[in-house]
C-alpha cells in the first residue's frame, strides 16, 4: 500500500497470498503425478478413472495456484476516482476508469462463507456507481479493517463525497454483534 494525502494505490495481492498460491500450486502438482503415474497401474479399465480423476483435479489446482502467484492487480484512489488494473498470466493487462462523479457511495459489505461446518465472515470494500451498480474490490477479515480503509479511501473522494460516504446508499454500519 502506497499512500499520500491524495492518492492511495493497494497493489495486490500480498505476499501470503502469493505463498499460499504456491503452496496449492505445488500440492497440485504432487496430486496430477500421483494421478498419472497411478495410470500405469496394471487395473481394469473402469478403476483408471480414479487415478484420471486425481491427475484432473491436480492439474486445475495447479493451474489455479500458478495463476493467482503470478498475476498481480492493483487500485488507484485519487480526487480523479478510482483506477482498477489486473494482469493475469499470458494475458493482456486490464484497466477499469472509474470517474469521481460516478461515485454514490464507498461501502463496506459483509459475505458469509461456509465450507466443511465452518463458516467466516468476510467484509468487502465496495464501490457504488450512481447507476445502481457495484463493485469489490478489497476484502478484509474485521469489519473495522473495512471501514478503516473506506475512511481512507473516502479522504481521497472527498471533493466529490462527503467523508460519511452516503450518497442515495446507506454507509457502512458495524454488523450486529460485529
Amino acid at each position: 500500500m502506497e499512500a499520500s494525502a491524495d492518492r492511495l494505490v493497494l497493489i495486490g495481492p500480498s505476499t501470503t497470498a502469493r505463498l499460499a498460491s504456491g503452496t496449492a500450486a505445488g500440492l497440485g502438482g504432487v496430486f496430477a503425478g500421483m494421478g498419472l503415474s497411478l495410470l500405469r497401474a496394471a487395473v481394469p479399465g473402469p478403476l483408471k478413472l480414479v487415478p484420471l480423476a486425481v491427475a484432473a483435479v491436480g492439474s486445475g489446482l495447479a493451474a489455479v495456484g500458478v495463476t493467482a502467484t503470478v498475476g498481480g492487480c492493483s487500485v488507484e484512489v485519487t480526487r480523479a476516482g478510482l483506477v482498477l488494473k489486473w494482469k493475469l498470466p499470458a494475458r493482456a493487462a486490464r484497466t477499469v476508469r472509474i470517474a469521481a462523479a460516478e461515485v454514490d457511495a464507498v461501502e463496506v459489505i459483509s459475505r458469509q462463507h461456509s465450507a466443511f461446518g465452518r463458516s467466516s465472515v468476510e467484509y468487502q470494500l465496495a464501490v457504488v456507481l450512481k447507476g445502481g451498480h457495484s463493485l469489490s474490490f478489497e476484502a478484509h477479515d474485521t469489519w473495522t479493517q473495512a471501514d478503516e480503509r473506506r475512511q481512507e479511501v473516502l479522504r481521497r473522494l472527498a471533493d466529490v463525497l462527503p467523508l460519511s460516504g452516503a450518497g442515495k446508499s446507506a454507509t457502512a454500519r458495524m454488523p450486529p454483534g460485529g
